[in-house]
């Protein structure tokens, strides 16, 4: 266990190392950008791909390794042979994932805008239960989403990676605009969103966010058209 959570901060640490340098960089921030919406359509294999690469690496391979040096040569084999099919229970962990992450943000959604409308106090008692009557209307949004979500992954997973190039892009050219490598730590200081820089530079970042995702979605979704018509 402690290995495993070894593994997760150094992927961390590297993660933050990638996302500082593309952030500093504007022309690699830029090019990252136009890159990922130009395969956001592939987006949800490299990602199950991805996914697979990083099992197979911290959790498989060394199970295998292990197995075979100490002479378990029963799971060794079951290591090979998970690790031969890690790429299809990949997809399936992966429609599971992101249908766990649509009921949990339904629910939080639906608790959140549930908690502005006014309830009858007259709900009949016996579905009144210590979760709430709310919370279960909330929970049964929040699994639809789940479905939704689930049933709905490659077209959502490229619509993100739309916004997410487009984001990166985006403040590439804000870095270019302000002349400041640090404007992305700026710009972002609280969730609240861009607060500290000029308003010429917010409209030219939020102007090419529009442009760029308007172009990915429809490179993305265009429907082409058969030949001979």
């Amino acid at each position: 266990m402690g290995n495993f959570q070894g593994y997760l901060s150094d992927l961390y640490t590297y993660i933050v190392a990638v996302v500082k340098i593309l952030m500093e960089n504007w022309y690699i921030a830029v090019l990252s950008g136009l890159g990922i919406i130009l395969i956001a359509k592939y987006l949800e294999n490299i990602l199950i791909a991805a996914m697979t690469v990083v099992t197979a690496i911290f959790l498989v391979i060394p199970v295998m390794m292990q197995a075979f040096q100490s002479g378990n040569t029963a799971l060794g084999i079951i290591s090979v042979v998970i690790l031969a099919i890690l790429y299809f229970i990949m997809k399936y962990v992966y429609k599971i994932a992101l249908f766990v992450v649509g009921v949990v943000l339904g629910y939080i959604f639906t608790n959140a805008v549930l908690g502005f409308i006014e309830i009858p106090m007259n709900v009949p008692s016996e579905i009144q239960t210590k979760f709430g009557v709310l919370n279960w209307v909330a929970l049964a949004v929040g699994v639809f989403i789940g479905f939704v979500t689930m049933k709905l992954t490659r077209q959502l997973t490229t619509i993100l990676g739309v916004f997410a190039g487009a984001y990166l892009a985006s403040m590439g050219i804000l870095t270019v605009y302000t002349g400041d490598p640090e404007v992305w730590k700026k710009a972002f200081p609280n969730p609240y969103g861009l607060v500290n820089v000029s308003q010429n530079a917010l409209i030219v970042f939020l102007a090419s966010l529009v442009v760029l995702v308007a172009f990915g979605i429809y490179f993305n979704f265009r429907k082409k058209k058969k030949e001979g018509e």
